[in-house]
């Protein structure tokens, strides 16, 4: 939540419980998914936008059962269909 470089370890800002987690995003114990950093291409999956310090909902009622982020970020849902957002 600073906007520092951090060369150690530091806690993600927020007070809510994941289960899951890959580079800027993470699914909450609900897998309703979350994401924070850059979001000059719509990284963050909540329609655009500055970047944001703390994790953001992204913009779906959609329910994930695994998230995978690099550049883009494609979650898998219970019923095995995938979504995915960010620069294509």
């Amino acid at each position: 939540g600073t906007g520092v470089y951090a060369i150690v370890p530091v806690r993600v800002a927020g007070e809510r419980a994941y289960r899951d987690v890959s580079g800027r995003c993470a699914l909450d114990m609900d897998g309703l998914a979350y994401c924070w950093g850059n979001n000059a291409f719509g990284q963050l999956g909540n329609g655009g936008g500055p970047s944001r310090a703390e994790p953001t909902p992204v913009l779906t009622d959609q329910r994930f059962v695994e998230i995978a982020s690099n550049l883009n970020t494609c979650a898998l849902t219970a019923t095995d269909e995938v979504w995915c957002w960010g620069p294509n």
